[in-house]
């Protein structure tokens, strides 16, 4: 999920960071994907920002 978020903007890449609304989420993929894991408040608005995105909806 995390290459998704990132390849539709929804996470972005300033500079070496990844980040969200703001919130630094890590240097690395592999980062991102550890934070979200242990922020699920995060993890559940990447979902429906990602949903949105290529309008899937359940």
């Amino acid at each position: 999920m995390v290459t998704l978020v990132i390849q539709l903007g929804v996470v972005k890449k300033l500079n070496e960071w990844y980040s969200f609304n703001g919130q630094k989420l890590g240097r690395e993929i592999f980062s991102v994907n550890e934070y979200t894991a242990s922020h699920q408040n995060i993890f559940e608005a990447l979902k429906t920002l990602t949903r949105e995105s290529i309008q899937f909806y359940n």
